[in-house]
């Protein structure tokens, strides 16, 4: 874990960010020391208030139902991870409306400010984090937690914040090698592969019918193929290049709905490719078990897998919809069980396909070789017939 931060911060560093943040302790078991935090930017109006001194209280459960009497002109410190039926801005707007002169949100990433560009999509009218919040709002991380902790429950914990708040992370997302690169040229790639792939499918779509069905059938599941990779991949370029992976220009909504960035329509398209491949493996190696009239048919592609294709259709976009439908509803303890999940759901199957990828490229490698060398020859021989009759 150490490794790991100190590699972002190296590389944050070296793509323009740099600041100190402070929360700094006044009266507590670690006075004068001082903590980093990171200002959100996205929550609403702040007025002019940009610093806040007082008596600290930590929050659990309650977060998200303060009791004003605990929370009124105090320095509210918690985090999300045991609560369950509210999200961080239900948590802003409670304690703001509770009176809290500061919500310090505790981050357990050495470097705090990644969430701080994130953006709501909807506002409890009634609120009065729908105009201007009252209190300053920040990530902090801090390390020594528990000793804090301790001290607040038997004497008071007074506590400061004050800008300059740490912007690492936004100058990271801000800066001309993350927009150059993420949201960039990801999305040209995107885009690239999608000019591609619809290409393909509208050559698919126009090229001339063939008498054998089994050949028209697996045409069409290429087609469908085609049209599947290419809208994914279309709507992954248009996510990146509206920073999905920040800074956000839509709402944390919408982003969270495609959190899963569509994986699971390239697992579908996968799956029929797998498919696809099965087949022409069979036509190589010439096993012919169900075909339609006349022994030249080749196997009626939907007849076999129109099954298996439909299952694989509802578990991997359904797999896409309730991850993302989830990320929006959860957080705190529910997005700490989400997030392993979601990585398990994902990495079992890619493994799975990526293997049987592999054995039916090895196994199609030498017939694919013959029957390219063989239309080579052909070709050759014609263009030659052609020059002789010439």
């Amino acid at each position: 874990m150490k490794r790991s931060n100190a590699l972002l911060a190296a590389i944050i560093f070296l793509l323009g960010g740099s600041a100190t943040g402070r929360m700094y302790v006044i009266e507590g078991p670690n006075a004068g020391e001082s903590f980093d935090t990171s200002e959100f930017r996205h929550i609403g109006a702040r007025g002019e208030k940009r610093s806040v001194e007082g008596p600290a209280v930590f929050l659990g459960k309650s977060l998200c139902s303060p009791d004003p009497d605990e929370v009124w002109g105090k320095i509210a410190i918690g985090d999300l991870r045991d609560v369950v039926g509210c999200n961080h801005y239900d948590a802003i707007r409670a304690l703001d409306s509770a009176g809290a002169a500061a919500f310090v949100s505790l981050v357990f990433y050495h470097i705090p400010g990644i969430r701080t560009y994130e953006k709501e999509c909807r506002q409890n009218p009634g609120s009065k984090a729908q105009g201007a919040l009252s209190m300053v709002v920040v990530d902090a991380f801090v390390d020594d937690l528990d000793k804090l902790r301790a001290f607040s429950a038997v004497a008071p914990l007074v506590v400061g914040l004050g800008p300059p708040h740490n912007e690492e992370f936004y100058h990271l997302f801000t800066s001309i090698f993350w927009v150059a690169g993420i949201r960039v040229l990801c999305p040209l790639c995107s885009f690239f592969t999608t000019w591609c792939a619809w290409a393909t499918a509208q050559e698919l779509r126009v090229s001339r019918p063939v008498n054998d069905r089994g050949r028209a059938e697996l045409r069409e599941a290429s087609l469908v193929i085609c049209v599947l990779e290419g809208t994914a991949t279309a709507v992954v370029g248009l996510l990146l290049a509206l920073g999905q992976s920040g800074p956000r220009v839509l709402c944390d909504d919408v982003h969270n709905l495609f959190f899963t960035m569509l994986t699971g329509v390239s697992l579908l398209a996968s799956t029929l490719l797998m498919f696809t491949m099965r087949e022409m493996l069979r036509a190589f190696e010439g096993v012919n078990r169900q075909t339609t009239s006349g022994p030249g048919n080749g196997a009626l592609f939907w007849t076999r897998y129109r099954f298996r294709g439909a299952c694989a259709a509802i578990l991997f976009i359904g797999m896409d919809f309730t991850v993302g439908v989830g990320i929006t509803q959860c957080m705190g303890v529910c997005r700490g069980i989400l997030y392993p999940m979601v990585g398990l759901l994902f990495m079992l199957p890619n493994a799975g396909i990526g293997c049987v990828f592999l054995y039916y490229a090895v196994r199609l490698m030498r017939p694919l070789r013959a029957h390219l060398a063989t239309r080579l020859s052909l070709d050759l021989d014609n263009s030659r017939t052609g020059s002789n009759a010439a």
